[in-house]
């Protein structure tokens, strides 16, 4: 909240100047009105102050949580790539001891054919 803004117009919304009859009763009244726009002030001022407090508080809780949602995100991430990586590593090697073992077959074949 812009608190300059709201207090100033506070402020010059409730100034009027006091007519009764008297000038110790106009000074009297407008001593009053004084009193009662400035305790108005303070205590919006503080209102002000609590408010943005507590949207200060909130939006730090937020950033926190949304800090913290990011991280477990990247986490599961890793986590993903990481099981992703192994299994691919699993799965040359099988392609792997394939491939050897195609190519003994064929070299035992060969010595196979050639012997007879």
């Amino acid at each position: 909240m812009n608190a300059g803004w709201l207090k100033q117009g506070l402020l010059s919304d409730s100034t009027h100047k006091p007519q009764t009859g008297t000038a110790t009763g106009d000074r009297a009244a407008a001593d009053f009105a004084k009193q009662t726009q400035f305790a108005n002030a303070a205590n919006m001022d503080r209102g002000m102050a609590k408010a943005n407090a507590q949207t200060y508080g909130q939006r730090q809780q937020q950033s926190e949580q949304m800090g913290q949602q990011w991280r477990q995100a990247q986490m599961q991430r890793f986590r993903s790539l990481s099981n992703q990586k192994s299994q691919q590593s699993a799965f040359a090697m099988k392609l792997l001891e394939s491939q050897i073992g195609m190519q003994s077959d064929w070299q035992n074949s060969l010595i196979g054919m050639i012997s007879q």
